[in-house]
């Protein structure tokens, strides 16, 4: 069903059942709308193509080194520390970095989306906000918006390749500045929100899998097959929707245009029918099973690049053995994702 084109995210419909057909009105619900991600046919599609062409696997690999010195230098002083959390001092800060040098976005200007992410994904989760929350989300939001379009219409966004030719493309389909805008904050939004938290499990995971830690010290065991499994094992995303244009027969069934279906990301990772003993974490599965990014035309633009950073981040934690030590995660009650609020780690045997 991912790969059928019939099938279309539709969050506007989704955010209009929550907050009422004018949800619009409110700026954090417009600019989460108008991006290129949920108006899948922005701009003829352009605007996805160009992304994907960002985000390609050549030029991800590129930036390999930059990522990596980003992780250092942000992880060695965090664990200096007795108590680090390890999602505030070294997952967020490093994957919005990352996602900014990529995008060509200035890091201060970006430093404000954290306190806006929560929000915005608890509206993407459909978990609806009260009007007091979804009040300040709109004061955030719009600041950061004019914010971005000053930057946006100044000569300095232009030596962003990407940034530039998103200008080009709102020029050629007449859409203002503010549209760009929408564009860059979902691919910040997306770009460090669900892949930090992944990143922080890291550390968790490490101490829960010992020997999967010791494989990896030794040479034994291979990065990216360990972080394909622990994708498959542990998706920040659990459910995606998607809904037909038209009547669509789907395993025997009809699909009106009006009706939307959920896939569930997490439960089909662990399909036993796909994988052998799907709770266990093995090495070595097949890498083609595994939905964690989805699949077909809405497959996520960003999973060379989360795959790239989760793998970093997890060599670069194996050189620090402070990480063994046990570590305390707090979930936020969303539905739709599964995103980290914080993970403490704290070394009992640390002395100043």
């Amino acid at each position: 069903m991912l790969k059928n084109r019939a099938f279309r995210t539709d969050y506007a419909t989704a955010l209009a059942q929550a907050y009422g057909a004018g949800f619009r009105q409110h700026p954090s619900l417009r600019h989460l709308s108008t991006s290129f991600a949920i108006d899948s046919d922005k701009a003829g599609g352009d605007v996805r193509k160009h992304i994907a062409r960002t985000l390609s696997q050549a030029r991800v690999h590129a930036h390999r080194d930059v990522i990596r010195d980003l992780a250092q230098g942000l992880l060695e002083p965090a664990l200096q520390a007795r108590s680090v959390d390890l999602l505030r001092e070294f997952a967020i800060p490093y994957t919005l970095q990352v996602v900014c040098k990529l995008l060509g976005v200035p890091s201060q200007l970006a430093e404000s989306i954290p306190s806006v992410s929560a929000g915005l994904l608890t509206a993407l989760d459909c978990a609806r906000l009260s009007a007091a929350e979804l009040e300040d989300l709109d004061t955030r939001t719009q600041a950061i918006a004019e914010q971005f379009v000053r930057f946006l219409g100044s000569p300095q966004a232009r030596e962003s390749e990407c940034i530039a030719g998103l200008l080009d493309i709102a020029h050629e389909h007449t859409l203002p500045l503010e549209s760009v805008f929408s564009d860059l904050l979902f691919l910040l939004l997306a770009g460090f929100e669900t892949t930090s938290s992944s990143v922080a499990q890291i550390g968790w995971f490490l101490a829960r899998y010992p020997d999967v830690a010791e494989d990896l010290r030794s040479g034994a065991a291979d990065t990216a097959v360990i972080v394909e499994e622990f994708a498959r094992m542990f998706p920040p995303v659990h459910i995606v929707t998607r809904r037909p244009g038209v009547d669509v027969e789907l395993a025997g069934a009809t699909v009106r245009s009006t009706q939307t279906v959920a896939v569930l990301i997490a439960a089909a990772n662990r399909d036993p029918s796909a994988f052998a003993d799907p709770g266990a974490f093995m090495q070595g599965r097949a890498r083609s099973s595994v939905l964690t990014f989805s699949a077909g035309w809405h497959h996520c633009l960003g999973a060379m690049l989360a795959r790239q950073e989760i793998g970093i981040a997890l060599e670069v934690m194996l050189e620090h053995p402070q990480l063994r030590r046990a570590s305390v995660a707090t979930w936020r009650k969303l539905g739709v994702f599964r995103s980290l609020q914080a993970l403490s780690l704290v070394d009992p045997h640390h002395h100043h």
